[in-house]
């Protein structure tokens, strides 16, 4: 893609946008089946969570939003929980600007509306999950608080092998008045796994910003361990570059 003005071709697109609010949205059908279907779902995403989905993101510059920039953030597309325990988990996003974000739970209208229309409710998300404003996921999934005097089966555990949550969440960079200057989509899976398979943990992780000199290589190692014996397979998501020569991630299987 690019622009082939006065017969020279130059890779890229540029486009001059005039002061206002931008709202991109792409949509579809055909989302995975979830465990968090509310009564009347129908396909037509008139009946809460379906099968329709949207992700949208709104930006808004020039005036009091001169230089603004939206977060970003990765997450993987399924996360798993480890059956009757209590888990937790932080979703992250950064923003060019420096300026604090607000994770909140996405609307009805915002991701299962192909159009974008209908109820601005919250959609129905995991049973007993919480989100605090600061991105910070917490479920606790014991069989004895799930569903009182269960011991297995209960409303959360995995008696498929396939049971999927969907988590929706917006990310919102804010003036100080409360009003969003942009925000992002993250929609993704909670997948419940057996109780007696430990995650992984990290023994070895990078901490803070990692700053990298121009002309220099920054290396930096993560170590992970399983009491499986088996080493953990690390992978990263949306890597500075897909350019080898600038990053790569190089991985070993050697131990646990």
């Amino acid at each position: 893609m690019g622009d082939y003005a006065s017969s020279t071709w130059t890779t890229g697109v540029t486009h001059d946008y005039d002061n206002g609010t931008y709202l991109v949205y792409w949509d579809s059908y055909a989302r995975a089946s979830v465990a968090n279907k509310e009564d009347g779902y129908s396909s037509n995403g008139t009946g809460g969570n379906s099968n329709r989905w949207r992700n949208e993101t709104m930006v808004r510059i020039g005036g009091d939003y001169i230089g603004n920039v939206s977060p970003v953030s990765a997450v993987p597309p399924i996360v798993k929980v480890q059956d009757n325990t209590t888990f937790t988990y932080q979703v992250s996003a950064t923003d060019a600007n420096g300026d604090n974000l607000t994770y909140r739970w996405g609307q009805l209208n915002e991701f299962f509306k192909r159009d974008g229309t209908g109820s601005t409710d919250n959609f129905t998300m995991p049973t007993g999950m919480t989100l605090s404003p600061s991105g910070l996921i917490e479920w606790d999934v014991r069989d004895n608080v799930t569903c009182s005097g269960c011991t297995n089966n209960d409303v959360v555990d995995n008696t498929t092998g396939n049971n999927l949550w969907v988590a929706v969440i917006m990310v919102e960079d804010r003036l100080d008045n409360g009003t969003a200057k942009s925000y992002i989509p993250i929609d993704f899976f909670f997948q419940i796994t057996e109780a007696s398979n430990d995650p992984p943990s990290f023994t070895v992780f990078p901490t803070g910003t990692q700053t990298v000199s121009v002309g220099s290589t920054k290396t930096f190692t993560i170590k992970s361990t399983d009491d499986s014996g088996v080493a953990p397979t690390v992978s990263v998501l949306n890597p500075p570059s897909d350019n080898s020569s600038i990053w790569s991630t190089s991985s070993s299987t050697s131990g646990g």
